[in-house]
């Protein structure tokens, strides 16, 4: 699942991106608002063939990297989105699993990436959203939210 996550609200929030329609937005002082299908966006954020695409109804409102859209513009993960005054990043969620008996996650054959080790019952697990790699939930945290298999690395880094 993929989010745009609002970089100056605090606490941090987070607005879920349809993956089999579009999210409609608009821009009121300063603060992105999911609209109703009714209402006309300002921006539609939309998924086609697996890649992300921003339109821009207003001609004027949306910059990614600080370059100004001016119909539509592909947007990748970590991208810095501005509608009017408010900001964002696309970013993809790290899907979190509680191993359980009788598991898949319990074969010998599947280890966290990070430290080779197998799972236990009662761990959870922490699934890469691009490659879904298995990695213990404190592996994943320890080496900075990072992929030990393709290198994703859903936190920005410092």
């Amino acid at each position: 699942m993929a989010f745009l996550r609002l970089i100056d609200s605090n606490p941090p929030e987070m607005i879920p991106l349809s993956e089999n329609g579009s999210t409609d937005l608009q821009e009121r002082r300063g603060k992105l608002l999911v609209v109703p299908e009714s209402q006309k966006p300002e921006v539609r954020i939309v998924l086609i063939r697996n890649r992300w695409i921003l339109l821009d109804y207003t001609g004027h409102k949306a910059y990614v990297n600080d370059l100004r859209v001016a119909d539509c513009k592909l947007i990748e993960e970590r991208d810095h989105i501005r509608i009017g005054g408010a900001f964002a990043q696309l970013s993809r969620q790290v899907e979190q699993i509680a191993v359980t008996e009788g598991s898949d996650w319990l074969k010998p054959d599947v280890v966290c990436d990070w430290d080779t080790c197998g799972f236990n019952v009662g761990d959870v697990i922490a699934l890469c959203p691009v490659c879904h790699a298995p990695h213990h939930q404190d592996c994943w945290r320890d080496y900075q939210e990072r992929c030990a298999h393709c290198g994703y690395q859903s936190k920005a880094e410092s």
